[in-house]
């Protein structure tokens, strides 16, 4: 058989239940404003549950916004993946819309450890002006849509075992769910169009997984870090009353520790450290919020008053300020406040970093202590 005619038997053979799946969904879905639980939940998710241990597979990739993903930093968090073509008319459109519609049902701190992804299938197509411009129509601007050339995806179709648009040559017919990895890594629920994919359903699932602990599986060892965790939550000489002039009357080969607002908390530190591991090449950012190296504070600090930053550097500082979690970089005004200050500073005028990167960076190295 030909394949322009083998191309369009697939295409009819997918767009008919796709279209099928649409008037399911519009008849089973209700009104996003306030969408009622459905499908079947014969266990803990309400999405089908995939064999046991499969893990989330590895690799970077830009976003449309140009920062760079690498699923090693999102261990501890629950990641959300799917799989879109701009082009598509059929599922592509509901799934970006039940995401976005499963987002705004979480609450702001759910959905702080929630990381959802979308992968281009369709990369000659897929550009970020059109990824913007497709998810601005689905309410969808929350998801982290990454693109890659056909030769960086292939590999990463192929880890998730799915056909990809540009392979069909048809950007209605290609592989569509949702699916769902708990904070450890592991796919734990797979959500399909017309069967179990809702916003509430998709929704239910996100906080199943949010609710499991990060297992021993986790790439650091969580019995080490619990010895780590132990030793520091005994330490005080990170405080809030440190100012940063008094930085230069400890010994220089001194350390930073413990919390200095609220006790420690384990599971939040175990997602801290798995998080700080994508910047360890980078020394001006701390392995270990809760153990400061006092040199290194103090360098952080100088750079706070020895560095100005131009017009769109600035505008990348105020937006990391604007996406972080305190809002600042520290929830008061002691030695991290200057020293985070400074560090933002250096990483966005010497290392190009974007706005979105220091938000991150300063949301893990948060030494306040606390479970949020």
């Amino acid at each position: 058989m030909k394949r322009p005619v083998l191309l369009a038997l697939i295409a009819a053979i997918g767009v008919v239940p796709a279209v099928a799946g649409l008037l399911i969904h519009a008849l089973t879905s209700g009104s996003s404003a306030s969408p009622a639980a459905s499908g079947p939940s014969p266990g803990a998710y309400r999405g089908s549950e995939p064999p046991a241990g499969i893990r989330l597979p590895a690799f970077a990739l830009r976003d449309y916004r140009g920062d760079v993903v690498r699923t090693s930093a999102l261990r501890g968090k629950v990641v959300l993946v799917t799989f879109l073509d701009t082009d598509c008319k059929t599922k592509c459109p509901i799934f970006a819309s039940d995401i976005g519609g499963a987002l705004r049902l979480l609450s702001s701190s759910e959905r702080r450890e929630v990381v959802p992804l979308a992968l281009t299938v369709n990369p000659a197509r897929d550009t970020p002006a059109s990824v913007r411009a497709f998810l601005r129509r689905r309410h969808a601007l929350g998801i982290d849509f990454l693109l890659g050339t056909a030769k960086q995806m292939r590999p990463i179709w192929r880890a998730f075992h799915v056909v990809s648009a540009a392979e069909t040559g048809n950007a209605d017919v290609h592989s569509s769910d949702a699916r769902v990895y708990d904070r450890s890594g592991v796919w734990v629920s797979t959500l399909h169009l017309p069967v179990d994919l809702t916003p509430a359903n998709l929704a239910h699932d996100l906080r199943t997984a949010l609710a499991q602990p990060v297992s021993a599986q986790a790439a650091v060892t969580i019995a080490a870090l619990k010895q780590r965790f132990d030793l520091l939550s005994r330490h005080h000489s990170n405080k809030c009353s440190l100012r940063p002039e008094s930085l230069d009357s400890i010994a220089v080969h001194g350390r930073l520790q413990g919390s200095c607002c609220s006790a420690m908390d384990f599971q939040r530190y175990v997602r801290q450290m798995h998080g700080l591991r994508t910047y360890a090449r980078a020394p001006e950012i701390p392995t270990d919020p809760y153990d400061v190296p006092v040199s290194l504070a103090r360098r952080l600090t100088s750079y706070a008053e020895s560095i100005t930053l131009n017009r769109s550097q600035q505008a990348a500082y105020d937006g990391a300020v604007k996406l972080s979690h305190e809002h600042e970089p520290c929830c008061c005004h002691c030695w991290r406040w200057t020293a985070f200050e400074g560090q933002a500073k250096y990483l966005i005028a010497r290392r190009g970093y974007s706005g979105r990167r220091i938000a991150e960076i300063w949301n893990l190295e948060d030494g306040c202590g606390g479970s949020a």
